[in-house]
């Protein structure tokens, strides 16, 4: 693991030799432009979108350029369950870069075993991240925009700009201008006037680099400044004649992929369905966080086994789950899913807050960590903590009162309350203002009157189409289905025409 500290935003260490900074344009050649082939600190954050990459439109995302980031591999950790490689640019910095690829993917254009110290990387489209543990770097998750060359930083520069200035009548051995020169017949690129010019160069660089000549020609004559569509290193720039194609690539360059609403919210429960909440990262620091509290010092043994076990053996991860995978397979899927927490003869944990607290204060973290993009949720919680270092405020802009929590970032949004009426609003507000994303809702059942009048609007025919709710009963005595007097007409299983079993 390669642990770097977070960036003050102070000079670079070495600047560009054109005096030029960020967002001024860039006279120089090949990899020297910085322009093009930025510093790690001219990246903009992933939570931090700017106009000097992406139209002025935050829900966009289109780009408004090409760039790429080039840095000599220091050291590598192949140890990990994806590799990690500490880099460092042209501009004295250094930094991480960890591979985050899904479903089985591996590159295209390199093999894991190129990633050596002294080869150099190349990298389209790369966003600085800052990772839970406060550190920063590169998070990679296309292998496709990724190269490796099996030459230090300094060598691929030079190289680069013989080919940036190529010309058939110009040696790449000695440089001088000569009329008849003789081809590399192997990239055919590349000239030289002799055989002690063709001979001196393939041993020092060409040899390594002969391969590469046509794909680092085509980097060069990319032009930089306008955007078709993403690139990678086949360099097939892909037309976008249309409003749904320019979607569709907006979520290549930012490192998503297009998907409905649903598919959003079961591509995250996929990636957390095997976590458990007392040993990973972010809700472990939750979890601890609550144990550490006079009122929960003494907890019952179930809420510790729960919370040792993968989420999916829980009932209100499953029913999350359920209600996602019936929006995919239909737009007329459920919108709404009631837990009975006692109905399988689990300890009643509607009494202890722990498990249900860590479960809802992780879900908008661990979005953020696997770089899912445009849920929202809105919790009912009897139970609200100081969200430091719950939420760490460097990736999170936090409002709190005693009652309620906001956390916001370009990701996501959360907001939790104990007030039902609230959270149903909030909820619907997001619906509003957000039609095209999608909104998580998690409700207490109680017998009071607040909950009979939210009943009618999460019905199916009265429920948004870009919303679920979950509602999560604890006493199945109190709250149960022969209990007409705390709830007239039926019970909350009776009145929600959408219920479904697990």
């Amino acid at each position: 693991m390669f642990c770097v500290g977070i960036r003050d935003g102070s000079p670079l260490q070495r600047p560009c030799i054109c005096g030029k900074v960020k967002g001024q344009q860039c006279a120089e050649r090949g990899l020297m432009n910085h322009r093009n082939f930025s510093p790690y600190d001219y990246l903009y954050n992933v939570n931090d979108i700017n106009d000097d990459y992406y139209l002025d439109s935050p829900d966009l995302f289109t780009p408004t350029r090409h760039w790429a980031l080039v840095g000599e591999i220091k050291e590598c950790d192949m140890m990990c369950i994806q590799p990690q490689v500490l880099i460092s640019t042209k501009f004295g910095e250094t930094f991480p870069v960890h591979f985050n690829l899904h479903n089985g993917q591996t590159p295209s254009f390199f093999k894991w075993e190129n990633l050596k110290p002294g080869s150099t990387i190349c990298i389209f489209y790369p966003r600085r991240h800052q990772f839970l543990d406060l550190s920063e770097g590169i998070r990679q998750e296309n292998a496709d925009t990724v190269m490796v060359f099996p030459v230090s930083q300094e060598m691929l520069t030079q190289e680069c700009c013989f080919l940036a200035d190529y010309s058939p009548a110009r040696c790449f051995g000695c440089g001088q201008q000569e009329k008849q020169l003789k081809r590399c017949s192997k990239c055919d690129l590349a000239y030289y006037c002799s055989r002690d010019c063709r001979q001196g160069h393939w041993k020092s660089s060409h040899k390594k680099l002969c391969a590469h000549y046509r794909m680092l020609s085509n980097l060069l004559n990319l032009d930089f400044s306008k955007f078709d569509g993403c690139v990678d290193w086949n360099f097939a720039i892909k037309e976008l004649p249309n409003p749904e194609a320019r979607e569709k690539w907006k979520y290549q360059a930012i490192g998503t992929t297009p998907s409905s609403k649903s598919n959003r919210l079961l591509q995250l429960l996929k990636q957390c369905e095997d976590y458990i909440l007392k040993y990973d990262a972010i809700s472990k620091r939750v979890f601890e966080t609550q144990l550490g509290l006079v009122f929960f010092q003494e907890t019952n043994l179930q809420i510790q086994n729960d919370a040792s076990s993968p989420l999916s053996d829980n009932v209100v991860f499953q029913a999350m789950m359920c209600l996602a995978r019936s929006f995919s397979d239909s737009e007329n899927g459920h919108k709404c899913f009631v837990v009975d927490l006692k109905s399988n003869g689990q300890i009643e944990v509607m009494d202890n807050e722990i498990f249900l607290t860590t479960l809802f204060l992780s879900l908008p973290q661990w979005q953020l960590q696997e770089d899912i993009r445009r849920i929202y949720w809105s919790f009912e919680t009897h139970h609200l903590l100081d969200t430091e270092p719950i939420f760490p405020t460097s990736l999170w802009k936090l409002i709190q009162d005693p009652n309620r929590l906001m956390a916001d970032n370009q990701h996501s949004f959360a907001f939790y309350d104990v007030d039902p009426n609230m959270v149903s609003n909030v909820a619907l507000r997001m619906v509003e203002q957000h039609p095209d994303d999608f909104v998580v809702r998690v409700l207490r059942a109680g017998g009071g009157e607040t909950y009979i009048d939210l009943v009618p609007e999460l019905t199916k025919s009265g429920a948004p189409s870009n919303m679920i709710t979950i509602w999560i009963r604890g006493d199945f005595t109190t709250h149960g289905a022969n209990n007409d007097d705390v709830r007239p007409g039926g019970s909350l299983v009776e009145q929600l025409t959408d219920y479904i079993e697990l």
